[in-house]
Parts: C-alpha cells; sequence; structure tokens
C-alpha cells in the first residue's frame, strides 16, 4: 500500500474527510481505479439511505 493510500486512510478512519489525491501511477490497482470505485461506493450508500427512509 502507498504511503498516500495509507495516509488517507488513516484520516478517514479518524473521521477526516479529506479527498483522495493520489498520483496518477497509484490510482490503479488492477484494473480498478480507486477514485472511481470510491464514488461508486458513496453513490451506493446515498442510495440505500434514501431507500431505508422511504
Amino acid at each position: 500500500m502507498s504511503a498516500h493510500l495509507k495516509y488517507w486512510l488513516e484520516q478517514q478512519l479518524a473521521g477526516n474527510r479529506i479527498p483522495l489525491n493520489l498520483p496518477p501511477d497509484e490510482q490503479d490497482l488492477n484494473g480498478l481505479t480507486l477514485g472511481t470505485a470510491i464514488a461508486a461506493h458513496a453513490a451506493w450508500i446515498d442510495k440505500l439511505t434514501l431507500t431505508l427512509k422511504g
């Protein structure tokens, strides 16, 4: 794991919502683009929250 990603994860776990600013060479992990995956997950959480609220 890169130092940038580790720092970002530590900040997220501490409750500090900072943007994921990875260098381009660290954004792709075996075909998974982290920014895209995180955005899709956040959208899924928003949709789930709205669904549960009715």
